[in-house]
């Protein structure tokens, strides 16, 4: 039988407890008697090789407050940098400079700042920066005025130094205020001042702005601050791209910009370089497009956001390059650098990131990014970029106020000191027996997240005398309450232990032991200081020690347990695949959002511990004891909140479904968690708060008639819990776990079954939606012949929302009920992907669907002989929609290539790899281009004929458009094909296989 979903610190651990600290006879916490500071810390640095460059100060003897912006003045030979909070200062262009003067303050934040190609002769500068009237504190979107964000023009009134007149404002371009705010301004090579607009919004384009041309934020504008149109103190060029489109915004040159934190123009090519700051998971790069749509908010790069949002009227481009949130979270737009002292760099842009403090570089071809390497990995919060007279690239550091530029690194750490074992670590005073060091502090906690069953052991080591802030670090999500700060270099620990033989403590082994490692980071808490970093250490066989896992992909295991009182395994053995997650993997659920630590609060940690010789004692009150808070604690301890124990029946079944949720699901689910939905699982919010009841859902319905997130009263029509009951695409959670956890779906199915469902939702629960439906399931509940259950069962299977009514209904059957196995078997054959995945979670792990995934092996399915007359049926099918835009022997639609004859241009190597990675060689003949009209007008499609009337392209619709030539202003080629990338990512092996026999068969 799969073990209970809490974790158990073992007794064989809690007798190793002591000696770690000095128990003296009195009761109570008292007994806890002293904690040992924690002094053997081996944990360090990175493991990674350093990479090439490290920073080096520029401009040495010069420090500035919080410094946002860097601009040179060639003419002047002076350099520029505006201050965070309005003032702006000019310096000499030397690097010994000592002295700056200052220039102006406009007593506000500023976003930007620009000074005129002209400036030598007409000293004007321009700045982006908050009005005053709402200096000083958060304003929420729905407080956004017209004027909230404002880019004004000052002018010079001495040159030496240069000093502005701030009486000499004059408003240039105004728009509203909500935390996106961009701001950057550049001059282009054109003359033109381009502005990058934010959505003026906080989360997920609250102001629904980013496809919409109607208005202005999103996007980045072009405009003549030259020539003054009537009613407006600036001009419109007259090749801005939309000026034809009814009711868009005039100044608008490219959009679908969810917040681009600087841009800039490559002095050598022209071209307009940005970075855009993600939401939930991507941060992006782009080379930015006359009339370019870049996706937001229905795409966050290159992968889908508000898929069902209106779109604007051109084409979404793809940006060039992007990054994951564990990689970076704040991308910081930089230059392509033209400088001489780096040759090597020469031609490549540069970009950072400001929470990692990582900078990269990549190069462009036009169609691809042709190289990209990290340059440097800092601790500095590089908040932009500048470029100096000849081309130099300098980044500034927000928090510490000076400027760096790259530099060799020196010979140094090879990221071998690193600990490459755990015994290395200093965690343990012996590994093998798992006694941790003197200090290190065992801890339990309130609700684990589900993992398969497994039993995990959790360790707290902070260095030293240091001390935790209690409630000092504050979540993104207001809504969210505090948590714990820790102090730098403290380590958290969890060992994950599997009983080889389920229910025979004895052969418990452990799999792995994962450290969490906190690096401070400069700045406050506004600006994320706490960074944490994840390891995983895998134990070997002989259990003695346990090895850094160093695979980017992580690793997979496939685990035997003996299970023999389960009477659904013939011998008695179950197979478990148990993952491995790299470093990057952690950040999925240790994400920036969550503040990285899912178990160090008081929720968490409010709650008894047993630590050893009878001592059982409040986990707070034995920090407290051993002095390892900053401040005093608000009393009383005892009414801290708390978060509910799953399995405590004691407690209600809302409490404990809000417990589950919240360690399950809330990482994900809250405001920026990465949970790409509008509603929140964390536990403090009130049930109404967190968009769950009654609420339609935004990423699918999966089939359910009047699918709700949570219909009260109804789990079948509840989206949240099929999700849970299912395996598959769709399943949550989507990573820790292959299992389906039979008791958190139980708590769940029971919470949601006791809500009271409105009085119009009465009608439509599902014991009442379909008669047929509660009939069917009375038939199961109560003894019935074999063939009256599989025809209750067939009626069931019609409809996802009778799969999961017969899915929940065979839960509840004893395992040794033939009936449920010849149903389970029913519907675990079944052809719809939504009701398969249903049954699944009731076969042996070797009788599931085995999909690909996105990280596929090609030798995995080239090693299969493939069937030739399914992999026509998979062809022709609709699920991965092959003949939709290909044609074999007549049949389907020829939009790529015919593939009649494929198998003779081609082996099956050749033909995956085509699939695998379709853009990576493009048949000219169906290469996607993008054409520019002079009105303005962008399409894309193949190109069928190019001649002297006219251009006529084929839409991935497959709709011709005919554009006359004298109407094309640009006509380009795309870098990406038609064909999406992750075609085979849900099919099988053994599909894949068979689809390449067919296609090799068409000679």
């Amino acid at each position: 039988m799969v073990p209970s979903m809490r974790s158990l610190v073992t007794a064989t651990v809690l007798s190793l407890l002591v000696g770690l600290f000095t128990f003296t006879p009195t009761q109570g916490d008292k007994r806890l008697g002293k904690r040992p500071p924690w002094t053997t810390s081996r944990i360090q640095g990175t493991p990674d090789p350093p990479p090439p460059y490290q920073t080096a100060r520029a401009f040495a003897n010069l420090t500035f407050d919080e410094p946002l912006v860097l601009v040179n003045h060639q003419q002047s030979g002076r350099m520029f940098v505006a201050e965070r909070f309005g003032k702006i200062h000019s310096f000499s262009e030397q690097q010994d400079v000592s002295t700056s003067d200052f220039c102006l303050d406009v007593d506000s934040t500023i976003f930007g700042f620009a000074l005129h190609p002209d400036f030598e002769h007409n000293g004007y500068l321009y700045v982006t920066y908050l009005t005053p009237s709402i200096k000083g504190r958060y304003i929420l979107p729905e407080e956004c005025s017209p004027d909230g964000t404002r880019v004004s023009r000052f002018q010079v009134v001495s040159h030496d130094p240069p000093r502005c007149d701030p009486d000499s404002e004059h408003v240039i371009i105004q728009w509203p205020t909500g935390g996106h705010n961009g701001g950057c301004l550049k001059f282009g090579p054109d003359g033109y001042l381009y502005i990058a607009l934010g959505d003026a919004s906080d989360i997920a384009d609250m102001r629904d702005t980013g496809q919409d041309l109607t208005d202005l934020p999103a996007s980045i504008l072009r405009i003549d601050v030259d020539h003054a149109d009537p009613g407006r103190n600036y001009g419109i060029p007259e090749d801005n791209p939309f000026l034809d489109q009814p009711g868009a915004r005039p100044e608008i040159w490219a959009y679908g910009l969810r917040q681009v934190w600087r841009m800039s123009f490559d002095r050598e090519t022209g071209e307009l370089w940005a970075g855009e700051v993600g939401q939930d998971l991507w941060e992006s790069v782009h080379r930015i497009q006359r009339g370019g749509n870049y996706g937001w908010s229905v795409m966050e790069g290159l992968h889908a956001f508000r898929p069902e949002r209106k779109r604007g009227p051109t084409p979404i481009l793809p940006p060039v390059h992007e990054y994951s949130h564990t990689e970076g979270r704040s991308i910081t737009g930089g230059y392509v650098y033209r400088g001489s002292r780096l040759k090597e760099l020469v031609g490549a842009y540069l970009f950072a990131d400001y929470d990692s403090g990582r900078v990269w570089g990549l190069r462009y071809d036009g169609n691809e990014v042709v190289w990209h390497d990290l340059l440097c990995d800092t601790t500095r919060r590089f908040a932009t970029f500048g470029e100096g007279s000849d081309g130099e690239v300098y980044l500034v550091d927000h928090i510490g106020g000076g400027f760096y530029r790259l530099v060799a690194a020196e010979e140094g750490s090879s990221g071998e000191e690193f600990p490459r074992q755990l015994s290395q670590t200093g965690i343990f005073s012996s590994v093998s027996q798992l006694t941790p060091a003197a200090g290190v502090i065992p801890f339990s906690i309130n609700a684990g997240a589900w993992s398969d069953g497994v039993e995990k052991q959790w360790l707290l080591a902070i260095p030293g005398d240091e001390k935790i802030e209690f409630d000092g670090m504050k979540y993104p999500d207001p809504e969210v309450p505090p948590g714990w700060k820790f102090p730098d270099g403290t380590v958290l620990v969890e060992t994950i232990s599997m009983e080889m033989v389920a229910g025979d403590p004895a052969s418990r082994r452990h799999l792995e032991t994962r450290i969490l490692h906190h690096q401070h980071l400069p700045g406050s808490e506004q600006m994320g200081d706490q960074y944490w970093m994840g390891y995983t250490y895998i134990w070997n066989e002989q259990q003695t020690d346990a090895v850094l896992l160093e695979e980017p992909q992580g690793l997979d295991e496939t685990l035997t347990i003996h299970d023999p009182q389960d009477p659904s395994l013939p011998d008695g053995k179950r197979t478990l695949k148990w993952h491995y997650p790299s470093r990057a993997e952690c950040t999925l659920c240790h994400n920036m959002s969550a503040r990285y630590i899912l178990s160090g609060n008081t929720l968490q940690l409010n709650r008894d511990h047993d630590y050893g010789q009878g001592v059982i004692v409040n986990q707070i009150r034995a920090l407290k004891h051993w002095n390892l808070f900053s401040e005093p604690l608000p009393p009383p301890i005892d009414q801290l909140p708390r978060l509910a124990n799953p399995e405590d029946e004691s407690l209600s079944v809302d409490a404990r479904a809000r417990g589950y949720l919240h360690a399950n699901c809330a990482f994900c689910h809250r405001r920026w968690g990465g949970g790409n939905a509008d509603f929140k699982l964390v536990y403090s919010l009130d049930l109404p708060e967190t968009g769950l009841v009654d609420v339609r859902p935004t990423q699918g319905t999966f089939h359910l008639p009047g699918a709700r997130l949570i219909a009260p009263g109804d789990p079948y029509r509840s989206v949240l819990f099929y999700r849970l009951a299912k395996l598959g695409n769709g399943r949550m959670p989507r990573a820790g776990s292959q299992i389906t956890d039979a008791r958190g779906l139980k708590l769940v199915h029971d919470w949601i079954l006791k809500m009271s469902p409105a009085d119009d939702q009465a009608t439509r629960s599902g014991k009442n939606f379909d008669p047929k439906i509660h009939a069917a399931q009375n038939i199961l509940k109560n003894p019935s012949s074999l063939a009256d259950s599989r025809t209750a069962a067939g009626q069931l299977l019609e409809s996802t929302l009778g799969a999961l009514a017969l899915s929940w209904t065979l839960e509840n059957m004893a395992p040794d009920d033939q009936r449920r196995q010849e149903l389970v078997l029913l519907g675990a054959q079944h052809s719809v992907p939504d009701i398969r995945d249903l049954f699944e979670r009731f076969l042996p792990a070797e009788q599931r669907t085995q999909r690909l995934g996105e990280v596929i092996d090609p030798q995995k399915i080239l090693s299969l002989e493939g069937n030739t007359a399914r992999g026509r049926e998979l062809f022709l099918a609709a699920g991965i929609q092959c003949r939709s835009c290909h044609r074999v022997h007549g049949t389907g639609i020829e939009l790529g290539p015919d593939l009649s004859q494929i198998g003779k241009q081609y082996d099956r190597v050749q033909l995956l790899e085509t699939i695998l990675d379709p853009s990576k060689k493009i048949d000219p003949k169906y290469m996607a281009f993008v054409a520019t009209t002079t009105a303005g007008k962008i399409y894309t499609g193949l190109l069928v004929e190019r001649n002297q009337e006219a251009v006529i392209l084929k839409t991935p619709r497959n709709e011709t458009i005919r554009v006359a030539t004298d109407e094309i202003e640009d006509l380009k080629p795309q870098e990406k094909s038609f064909m999406p990338d992750q075609a085979l990512r849900d099919l099988t092996a053994r599909d894949a296989a068979d689809l390449l026999a067919y296609l090799s068969s068409l000679k």
